[in-house]
């Protein structure tokens, strides 16, 4: 039995944010990885240019929360896809088409959220990449965004 301590040493999680430069105004569509800003202590993991490696193995709960303001899409629907990456590989998809709602003066608001126990090996590395970077919600509520693992 692990003691209190231990236990809280074991299971550290951390948050990130979004950075503000990863947003532009385009609504290009290509996947891009995102980019964080480390909030907390990385307790068994490291942090490079948008990706989580484990420097232990085992068993990790690994969570996603995007936030997304559309302001505007195209006529058609377009479809919002977020993604986890395990070593450069898709391994968990979220996916939601957006349309253009009768009032034109209207925005919508998206959540995709995603969540998993995965097994890591050491050195395997985590990212995130979505398809309308543009439509991260950084501005009004920018703690909204949140990629994060922790050893089970």
């Amino acid at each position: 039995m692990f003691s209190e301590v231990q236990k809280c040493e074991r299971s550290a999680q951390f948050r990130m944010e979004v950075e503000l430069e990863q947003v532009n105004n385009s609504n290009n569509q290509e996947l891009r990885t995102l980019l964080w800003n480390v909030k907390k202590n990385l307790r068994g993991m490291m942090y490079q240019n948008g990706s989580l490696t484990a420097e232990t193995e085992g068993l990790y709960y690994i969570y996603c929360h995007l936030h997304f303001i559309i302001e505007s899409c195209c006529e058609d629907a377009e479809d919002l896809q977020t993604i986890l990456n395990v070593n450069g590989n898709a391994m968990h998809n979220v996916l939601s088409t957006v349309t253009q709602p009768t009032d034109s003066n209207s925005k919508i608001y998206r959540d995709q959220y995603l969540s998993l126990q995965l097994f890591l090996n050491v050195n395997d590395s985590i990212s995130i990449q979505t398809s309308h970077v543009s439509w991260l919600n950084v501005k009004f509520i920018p703690d909204a965004n949140l990629f994060g693992a922790f050893k089970l």
